[in-house]
């Protein structure tokens, strides 16, 4: 959707063992040649447990909000320069997360509440979020949102003040057809047939984007 997350980590160099290299050396005056016989010491790149893992979180909250991402080993050799035009700096705590705007996230402020925060979900195809305001038979406020709250569709309800009593913020699942068609179903249906209700006006965004948590309530078509 929106773009690529980059994750970068940080390895440690470490030996793990030692290889000999045997080649032939010429012995001088002569055309005779020895053989010279050199160790050369083998490493590794180990990315330390705790951010691996807190890399693998990174790599599945972007999945699941339709982010692709990419991690990259600063320590590795070629890699360090890439690394410092990136704009990573000295001392810089691991993993570091930069969202595709330059939002920068890494420990001890890396958690999964604020990489959600810092990467807002593309609800497109999750499910139609909609917004309709309500004007309630006078002394019926209460009542109507407590009703309203008991439907698994209505994700947040607020009584408002003006013209308008109350304001509901509603999720329903992807439509085949139109959007606003369905949504304007549901609300004529399952709102404004409910006895305090006297008048409702409702809003169906072009592109809706969420900071919150894709919980069991979201319509996902890959469940």
């Amino acid at each position: 959707m929106a773009g690529s997350v980059k994750v970068y980590v940080k390895s440690e160099k470490i030996a793990v063992g030692v290889t000999e290299i045997r080649d032939r050396v010429a012995t001088g005056m002569d055309t005779g040649t020895v053989e010279n016989v050199r160790q050369a010491i083998q490493y590794d790149y180990v990315v330390p447990d705790e951010q691996r893992a807190l890399a693998l979180m990174v790599q599945e909250i972007c999945k699941s909000r339709g982010y692709s991402s990419e991690t990259i080993d600063a320590s590795k050799e070629g890699i360090i320069s890439k690394a410092m035009e990136a704009g990573l700096r000295e001392g810089e705590s691991y993993p570091l997360v930069i969202s595709p705007e330059g939002r920068r996230l890494s420990p001890p402020h890396l958690d999964v509440h604020s990489l959600e925060e810092m990467l807002p979900a593309d609800l497109n195809g999750l499910e139609i979020r909609a917004f309709v305001r309500l004007k309630v038979k006078k002394g019926n406020e209460q009542v109507l949102i407590e009703k309203l709250l008991e439907r698994k569709e209505v994700r947040e309800a607020h009584l408002i003040p003006g013209e308008w009593d109350a304001f509901v913020v509603l999720g329903l699942p992807p439509a085949t057809g139109s959007s606003e068609r369905a949504v304007l179903d549901y609300v004529l249906r399952n709102l404004r047939s409910l006895e305090w209700v006297q008048e409702t006006s409702t809003l169906v965004p072009l592109y809706a984007y969420t900071k919150y948590p894709l919980t069991s309530k979201i319509y996902s078509p890959h469940k």
